[in-house]
């Protein structure tokens, strides 16, 4: 078959999210594209894929684009997404592409790029857009063809994650040996689905450092504290879709000072996912990242959680957050790639 007998006629549009069929579709190129990094990854319900794609009331906007072949079929081809905070405007936008294993090649993913972009409001305050992408852990991801692609589409490779995984469940006994006594003046408790009120606005101001200070190269995301409201809604998108969210909080003086999240989906053939750690600047040095994590892990295995893992991405030169996740037994499994780009 020669190169113009393999080339497909597309076009690109906005997609219709209420549009099941084509939505749906784009589901399963996502799905492939993980799989291909990861072969026992397992997605969530289709009926939560529609309803986090659908729910615009959030702290996200999201804008979507799809890849057709440009005939009567329109076969969905790939798909892209922007995303821009509302509550942090200055933040940088979130860009996703993903396109099917058989049509790349034919500057599929380059015309979704552009059209993502392009769907930024041309008054938004933000100056970066960042991309990430998964890739196997054995990868020069310096070399690998995404990287070339992204930069020749203008974006700067700034850092790259490892994705660790903890196998489930642990013996109690391990996570027990790498408890430590917790300082005296701190407490450590346990939350599912939200800390209480009293509580969020410390959190808010350390989750809001957590977004700052974590490495994440040239992105640049503000410290600008997480209020209440945006808390409250991150709590209910994670519920909506089907999870439970733990978070062990380390409390002095009435203010949380470290944490620790994890994401608990309802089916137990999906893996966990941990949804932040840190610990305030000036209460570091009293190993209270392990604290909170250890203390998590041990609420999560009383639990009975059956799920088969959790995995966390820490960045390679975090080395203070990667000595916890070993202490912990959690090991690489893949690479997160971060990519950085202006307006």
């Amino acid at each position: 078959m020669t190169k113009e007998e393999k080339a497909v006629r597309y076009r690109i549009e906005p997609l219709d999210v209420t549009d099941t069929e084509r939505a749906l579709a784009c589901r399963e190129i996502d799905i492939a594209c993980q799989q291909e990094v990861q072969p026992d990854y397992v997605a969530g319900s289709p009926e939560s894929f529609l309803r986090h794609l659908r729910d615009n009331s959030g702290n996200w906007v999201p804008h979507y684009v799809v890849a057709v072949t440009d005939d009567e079929q329109r076969k969905v081809l790939g798909w892209g997404m922007l995303s821009y905070c509302v509550p942090h405007p200055q933040d940088p936008m979130y860009v996703t592409i993903s396109v099917a294993k058989d049509v790349r090649g034919q500057g599929i993913g380059s015309a979704l790029e552009a059209a993502v972009r392009s769907c930024c409001p041309a008054d938004w305050s933000a100056q970066q857009y960042f991309m990430e992408s998964y890739m196997p852990a054995d990868v020069d991801v310096t070399t690998h063809p995404i990287t070339r692609w992204a930069q020749k589409a203008g974006w700067k490779l700034t850092e790259i994650d490892q994705t660790l995984r903890l196998a489930w469940p642990p013996a109690l006994a391990d996570v027990d040996a790498v408890m430590l006594a917790v300082p005296d003046g701190y407490e450590l408790r346990t939350y599912e689905n939200g800390v209480p009120l009293e509580l969020q606005e410390s959190l808010g101001v350390l989750r809001g450092q957590m977004d700052a200070e974590a490495p994440s190269g040239e992105i640049e995301f503000s410290a600008e504290p997480w209020s209440s409201e945006y808390y409250v809604e991150f709590v209910s998108d994670i519920v909506g879709c089907g999870a439970t969210l733990l978070e062990t909080v380390a409390v002095h003086e009435g203010r949380v000072v470290g944490f620790t999240g994890v994401e608990v989906p309802a089916d137990s053939r999906r893996v966990m996912r941990v949804r932040g750690t840190g610990v305030l600047r000036s209460h570091r040095g009293k190993r209270l990242g392990l604290a909170v994590k250890a203390q998590l892990a041990r609420e999560l295995l009383l639990r009975g959680v059956k799920n088969p893992a959790i995995e966390t991405e820490t960045a390679v030169n975090n080395p203070w957050m990667l000595a916890i996740n070993n202490a912990l037994g959690f090991t690489p499994v893949c690479q997160l790639v971060e990519y950085v780009r202006g307006r």
